[in-house]
């Protein structure tokens, strides 16, 4: 006779949720039982319950209505069961946990950590929770934090000398809060969590194009300012 046992898995990570993955998580939760339900939360508040994964992949997800979390689970009260908990914007951002003998709970909870794999985003490192602290989303946030304070400090300067007294200094304070609301709106197209289904497969996508711009729009001006250096010093 097999022990009993149950592990629970907190991630704080970047996802997205596509049709083709709540499929294959309804196929990895059918394995535990016939009897599978799923609780949606909405962005107007409302909790609704299904019982088929088609019914959650149909739903509009507009942005009046969008889906802010989504549990998928055991319905009732068999040996084996599995729970996965997913939230847009709370942390921890996926949480699965199973029960039954050891076995069983070794089997699942291989077959969740590679469905989480496939859901996770690239740039998750970024991301932190209360208890899974993250050392690049820190680094990143004080980056963020001084980069515009240096940038005032560049601008007063050159204002200093092109307005010969110091006329055009009041434009470093406001370029610099620019800046920090920039980075502000540059964040939110690297969401924690993406329900990319319904009308939010095209707000999934339209984010993807952003960040590609955002991303190439920065490097490109990184290159160009290190061969304007470069050039500055090889006359």
């Amino acid at each position: 006779m097999e022990n009993k046992a149950s592990k629970t898995r907190s991630l704080d990570i970047a996802f997205v949720i596509t049709p083709d993955l709540l499929k294959r998580l309804a196929v990895i939760l059918g394995e535990t039982s016939d009897i599978l339900e799923y609780t949606a939360k909405f962005s107007d508040g409302t909790n609704v319950h299904y019982d088929k994964i088609e019914d959650v992949i149909g739903q509009p997800n507009s942005d009046e209505r969008s889906i802010v979390s989504l549990i998928a689970g055991t319905a009732d009260g068999t040996v084996k069961s599995a729970y996965v908990n997913l939230k847009k914007n709370d942390s921890p951002s996926l949480e699965y946990t199973i029960n039954g003998t050891q076995r069983d709970v070794i089997y699942f909870a291989d077959q969740l950590d590679d469905w989480v794999a496939a859901t996770r985003q690239w740039y998750s490192p970024f991301f932190s929770g209360p208890s899974n602290p993250s050392g690049a989303g820190v680094i990143l946030f004080f980056v963020a934090l001084f980069l515009p304070v240096y940038a005032w400090d560049s601008i007063s300067r050159l204002s200093t000398v092109l307005g010969k007294g110091g006329s055009y200094q009041w434009i470093a304070l406001p370029a610099m809060i620019a800046m920090w609301v920039g980075e502000y709106f540059v964040f939110k197209l690297f969401p924690r969590g993406t329900f990319a289904i319904g009308q939010g497969e095209k707000r999934h996508q339209f984010f993807i194009y952003l960040r590609r711009t955002v991303i190439f729009g920065t490097l490109l001006s990184i290159l160009v300012r290190a061969l304007w250096t470069w050039f500055a010093k090889h006359p």
